[in-house]
């Protein structure tokens, strides 16, 4: 989710970018066109493609969100292109209820 800064009193606008699925060795890719400045972008967990494994983590801030200005990129200048690293994030299976205590 990349959110841009509102002008002349307006309040800011949040894009939703969302990535294909990972792939076999759990990396995404998205292309971030359009977007004014990286810094407003954080990176989150949306969706698992797996029915019992799909309650979000914050483990490395899958639900809450990273920036991507946290961390570093590689730049491939051939293809004019900056690669960002973040995560891992997980999903857990079945989140059991909470349980009342009884007194």
């Amino acid at each position: 989710m990349c959110s841009e800064p509102g002008s002349y009193g307006k309040d800011k606008k949040d894009v939703v970018i969302y990535s294909d699925p990972t792939d076999s060795k759990g990396f995404f890719h998205v292309a971030l066109t359009n977007i004014k400045d990286l810094l407003h972008c954080r990176v989150k967990l949306y969706t698992s493609p797996v029915g019992t494994c799909n309650n979000p983590t914050n483990v490395n801030k899958g639900i809450t969100g990273v920036p991507l200005s946290m961390y570093g990129y590689r730049y491939h200048s051939d293809k004019n292109l900056k690669i960002f690293s973040v995560g891992p994030f997980y999903f857990t299976g079945y989140k059991p209820a909470l349980t009342t205590p009884k007194y």
